[in-house]
């Protein structure tokens, strides 16, 4: 091996492939959810809908339960010799839980999309009069 293959095999495996290649930049994203908030919620006609990632996790590897006072979204996907996977829990208030009558979710593009359909009481009309 010359020099030239000894140093670049050095540089390659003690500093990985950023070093060779460098990190991605000038990173532009329109997406609802980030990084560390895997999640979004938005209010709809019949309850909610959450907008969640499942990068790399094929459509029918995805799983949504329910556990204790969360919507648990997990799933896992082998694909060219590496795992991809995702799980966590998204914690719902117990009046919501509670309420819930159907949960539907599909999964396409990287995410999953959550319908909650929630049976919640409708607010009272309240009374308003000015006492003397």
């Amino acid at each position: 091996m010359t020099d030239l293959q000894v140093g670049f095999y050095n540089r390659f495996f003690d500093d990985g492939f950023n070093s060779i290649f460098g990190r991605p930049r000038n990173l532009v994203f329109n997406c609802k959810t980030k990084d560390q908030m895997p999640s979004f919620w938005e209010k709809t006609d019949d309850g909610f809908k959450a907008t969640c990632r499942t990068v790399g996790v094929n459509p029918e590897d995805v799983i949504v339960s329910v556990s204790d006072d969360c919507i648990v979204v997990k799933g896992e996907t082998k694909v060219d010799n590496y795992t991809y996977n995702c799980s966590y829990e998204l914690p719902v208030i117990e009046e919501v839980l509670n309420n819930i009558k159907s949960i539907k979710y599909k999964t396409a593009n990287g995410l999953t999309f959550i319908n909650l359909e929630v049976d919640l009481p409708k607010r009272k009309d309240i009374k308003i009069e000015q006492i003397k």
